[in-house]
């Protein structure tokens, strides 16, 4: 068996183990109505002062008023409060977020865009994934080569950026000892010229959205593939990942059709109308409406693409005006800027409030 189907199984099984411990309930759909929605673990906002989330399946960050706040895993500095001490609470990470309208993070790593169009990481940098041209871990922010990012999308060890210009480039990839040093800063991906909005999915997988035309790439044997074609996606008004493989979007009604990168089959999923929201996790898509309900879909593969319909289970929790998930890590935003998070794979997982975050 390859590492790369071997890998496609583990994560099938987890996340089938994933549904089995949720404290979900599966329930009949219903429906509402539709907008454009981001998916993914990555938050953007015009507005210096919302409230936003991002998680990686170990760590989270909330942007506040009062500044930028993480929780979780720290090995390697990820939480950004210059220490390595992973924290079940909140703590103010090290960084002036005056002018950050994005948050966005992944394994072991965080990135923050300003207004400007600056970008700046911290955390794990054994691939070159904060984009500094070094493979050097940091506590401390340090700058990405890019001064005019529209939006952000991180998977594991790599990085994209969407430019102003409309062109996408990303960086990362590049394990020690490559030869391939042009990846440890930002180069230009062809062929995603006139990109509107830009996702990240798992296994170095990312999507990018034209006026008319969504097209999807990943990371293969240090290069990245030409981005394929989906023709199902071409109209829809946000997308998420579901894994390396399927991608979901909102079309006409706002229902959610999956689609197969590999050119397999697409199906709409049973319940969806009324989606304005998408969030995309392991093996899994979720759609949230205009009440702030979110329901979710176990996504499990290209060859049982067709079975995907039903059933769909309804968080429990809510409403949430986002929705972020990564991993087993589910993290909604509130009304009100409250947060809650559920470990999904826990014994007997709870949602739970996350205490002492700042306005």
């Amino acid at each position: 068996m390859s590492r790369c189907a071997g890998l496609w199984m583990t994560l099938m099984a987890a996340a089938l183990f994933a549904l089995a411990c949720a404290d979900d309930s599966a329930r009949p759909a219903t429906a509402t109505s539709n907008t454009a929605g981001t998916g993914g673990a990555q938050a953007p906002t015009s507005d210096p002062h919302a409230r936003a989330l991002a998680t990686s399946a170990s760590h989270t960050c909330a942007l506040r008023k009062a500044g930028l706040y993480c929780w979780g895993a720290n090995d390697t500095g990820q939480l950004g409060d210059g220490s390595t001490a992973s924290a079940t609470s909140p703590v103010k990470a090290a960084i002036d977020t005056a002018d950050v309208v994005e948050v966005a993070v992944n394994t072991g790593r965080s990135c923050v865009r300003r207004r400007s169009g600056k970008v700046a990481c911290w955390g794990a940098n054994a691939n070159g994934q904060l984009g500094d041209g070094t493979r050097d871990d940091s506590l401390d922010p340090v700058e990405v080569a890019l001064d005019d990012a529209a939006q952000l999308a991180l998977s594991e060890n790599t990085s994209c950026a969407l430019r102003d210009d409309g062109s996408v480039w990303c960086w990362g990839g590049s394990p020690d000892g490559s030869s391939e040093e042009g990846s440890l800063e930002p180069k230009p991906v062809d062929g995603l010229e006139g990109a509107l909005a830009l996702h990240s999915g798992q296994m170095s997988s990312y999507c990018a959205r034209g006026e008319s035309w969504t097209r999807c790439w990943h990371l293969d044997a240090g290069a990245w593939t030409a981005p394929a074609e989906l023709p199902d996606l071409a109209a829809a008004s946000g997308i998420a990942l579901a894994s390396a493989q399927e991608v979901c979007g909102i079309v006409s009604g706002g229902e959610v059709v999956c689609s197969a990168v590999n050119g397999g089959s697409s199906a709409r999923l049973s319940g969806s109308r009324g989606t304005i929201q998408l969030a995309g996790g392991l093996l899994t898509v979720c759609g949230g409406d205009i009440v702030g309900a979110w329901y979710c879909w176990n996504i499990l593969s290209p060859m049982v693409l067709q079975a995907i319909g039903a059933p769909r289970s309804e968080l429990t929790r809510g409403p949430f005006d986002q929705l972020v998930t990564a991993g087993f890590r589910y993290c909604g935003l509130g009304p009100s800027g409250d947060v809650q998070c559920v470990e999904r794979n826990a014994p007997s997982p709870q949602w739970t409030p996350v205490a002492d975050l700042p306005d």
